[in-house]
């Protein structure tokens, strides 16, 4: 019974800690989105940024519609590095873009009906699993970042 309660504790307490970590990393991925850009080029781990404003993103729109779930897909090129770029200024990209595709995803998941079936599948009655992937490759010197959703489009 004691042990049992033990174990009760300390699991709470790693997810109390996990959770605490999330909301810290969002907290400064929205304090670095808003600073305003110095225009210096630094060395920014491209893959870790797109990760970031991935998560702000859906984290955002789930802040406005607490019902909404997606899947969020990632293949990431480790071969890429660190890359010169001004990340204010990338990211606020990241951001909007991802912003779109959550959108679209969210449009087209109101429009099929939002009662969710089975909220571990994030499928609601018409079978729609909202999606937004987000992928990077290197290519030569430069990188391809791409963004995807299977929302209804433009």
């Amino acid at each position: 019974m004691v042990q049992d309660l033990v174990d009760d504790l300390s699991q709470n307490q790693e997810k109390i800690n996990h959770h605490g970590k999330r909301a810290a990393a969002i907290v400064t991925g929205m304090l670095q989105h808003a600073r305003t850009s110095t225009g210096n080029k630094e060395p920014t781990d491209l893959n870790a940024l797109a990760d970031e404003y991935l998560r702000l993103s859906y984290h955002g729109l789930r802040a406005k519609d607490s019902d909404f779930n997606a899947n969020m897909v990632t293949d990431f090129d480790l071969a890429i590095g660190k890359v010169e770029v001004i990340p204010q200024d990338i990211g606020r990209v990241f951001l909007n873009i991802i912003n779109n595709a959550f959108y679209a995803v969210h449009e087209k998941y109101l429009n099929q009906g939002t009662a969710v079936v089975n909220e571990k599948s994030k499928k609601n009655f018409a079978g729609y699993e909202p999606t937004v992937e987000v992928n990077t490759r290197k290519n030569g010197n430069k990188v391809l970042v791409s963004v995807k959703d299977n929302g209804n489009g433009i």
